[in-house]
């Protein structure tokens, strides 16, 4: 989920998020059990970083970055184009949104083999 060991910040716009739906994919398509960890360890991992807000339009989202060393959402002056406070609903947060349901309904995404 980061490129360095020793950095405590998630990306979920291009990692985290599809992490989730790969791990999902990946254990329905083996049956390797080690991938069913891995997906509910990240799963629960991005439902406790999920927005808590008032705001009806981002409560319940997930922003771009998240520093889980200082528990809170992280921005950049290295990644000009986003901010901490960033939504983005057609990448992070619909990604996300498909990893869980997947597991919730336990699709497999891809049309079973036929014998």
């Amino acid at each position: 989920m980061t490129y360095n060991a020793d950095e405590k910040v998630s990306d979920q716009l291009y990692c985290t998020s599809f992490a989730a739906m790969n791990y999902w994919i990946a254990y329905k398509a083996t049956g390797e059990r080690a991938y069913l960890e891995d997906f509910v360890h990240t799963a629960d991992y991005l439902v406790r970083i999920q927005v808590e807000s008032p705001d009806a339009m981002i409560d319940g989202g997930w922003m771009r970055g998240f520093d889980y060393s200082l528990w809170e959402y992280y921005g950049s002056n290295a990644d000009q184009g986003w901010n901490a406070y960033c939504l983005e609903t057609g990448w992070t947060n619909a990604i996300i949104d498909m990893a869980l349901g997947l597991f919730l309904t336990d699709d497999s995404f891809f049309e079973p083999k036929r014998a």
